[in-house]
């Protein structure tokens, strides 16, 4: 982790940056334009439709990664005071950027219109198109691209912790425990969860043909 911190550390900053364009450009949105979701009782009240319901589910993956922290305690300084406290500044942050995130969303675009895949570029693209700076959309895609790169090492960093435990205790084959002489990673466990991801990713993304 060294090494792979540093990934983690820029995809980190990404994250916040490409977040607090995504604020700004959805302020001046609303300021200059006009909010393009109106602001309503009937807008705002959660919609209780089991559909809706169901989706309501989601909103605990704003706060997921907490699930990695006992598998990279470890590594961790101190990790019974630092995991705690990290997890109990973060938790108040990160509700706040996902309420503004999503105001700033439907202040460009119309809740009609939002797509659930890429809602967030979406906004982008439509208030620095509106407002004659294209150059800000290439901008947040750039971030966003290394957030998501950074996402994917933290994940196979920490998640690569069970295959090479595993493997020291023989239930996997021994490779899956043996170190990497110089960057001391565990090769075995990293890589076939890359292969294995990058099918999910392959199938998932291609889509069938009847």
């Amino acid at each position: 982790m060294d090494i792979g911190k540093w990934l983690t550390n820029v995809g980190a900053f990404s994250r916040f940056a490409v977040t607090f364009l995504l604020i700004g450009l959805g302020t001046v949105a609303w300021i200059k334009f006009g909010p393009a979701t109106p602001v309503t009782a009937q807008t705002i009240r959660p919609s209780l439709q089991f559909k809706d319901i169901i989706f309501w589910s989601l909103i605990a993956f704003a706060w997921t990664g907490a699930e990695s922290a006992p598998l990279m305690a470890g590594e961790v300084k101190d990790a019974r005071r630092s995991l705690p406290l990290g997890l109990a500044i973060a938790a108040l942050p990160i509700a706040g950027i996902y309420i503004l995130g999503t105001a700033a969303v439907l202040a460009a675009v119309p809740a009609a219109q939002v797509s659930g895949l890429y809602g967030v570029m979406q906004a982008i693209a439509h208030v620095a198109t509106a407002i004659h700076l294209p150059v800000l959309t290439t901008i947040a895609a750039l971030l966003l691209t290394i957030s998501c790169l950074a996402s994917v090492g933290a994940w196979l960093g920490a998640v690569a912790r069970i295959p090479f435990v595993a493997g020291i205790d023989r239930y996997l084959p021994d490779a899956f425990g043996r170190m990497h002489p110089r960057w001391h990673s565990p090769v075995a466990a990293i890589m076939t969860q890359v292969s294995i991801s990058a099918i999910f990713i392959v199938v998932g993304q291609g889509g069938i043909r009847r």
